[in-house]
């Protein structure tokens, strides 16, 4: 509600109503009245505030209801948008820049041998992409000629 609404329903005249809420959130004039808001809005905040264990209890209470009753879809994706104004998720991208079409044989070689490294990958599985990467080399070779 605005605060000419809550001047009404208060039982001020609508013609007056505007004047007197901005009256009412005087400092000056009202300062009763202005801690009494100030404190009702920090109730509010603190109610409706978005925290970790808050959010991942009301996620918990959607995967329930999901499964009793349904899907909620909708409801999840509200909850993690308001996760992700509270700060909850970090929305990271990774930006490449260049291919493997730039590169020389050496540089792609290499650069296969850390992958090697860093993933742990099978000695079987890497003599299959070392096949595929010859032929593939080689074919981006004759097409260049």
């Amino acid at each position: 509600m605005t605060a000419t609404d809550c001047a009404i329903e208060a039982g001020y005249s609508k013609k007056a109503a505007r004047q007197i809420a901005c009256n009412l959130q005087s400092p000056k004039m009202f300062p009763l009245v202005v801690r009494e808001i100030n404190e009702r809005r920090e109730e509010i905040t603190k109610r409706h505030s978005v925290n970790y264990s808050r959010h991942v209890r009301r996620l918990d209470e959607l995967s329930h209801g999901a499964e009793a009753a349904g899907n909620f879809p909708a409801a999840v994706a509200a909850e993690k948008s308001r996760g992700q104004a509270a700060g909850l998720y970090i929305d990271r991208k990774e930006i490449m820049h260049g291919s493997i079409d730039q590169m020389s044989k050496e540089e792609v070689e290499k650069k296969l041998i850390e992958l090697r490294k860093k993933l742990s990958i099978p000695a079987d599985v890497t003599e299959l992409i070392e096949e595929k990467t010859d032929d593939a080399i080689e074919s981006r070779d004759e097409q260049k000629v």
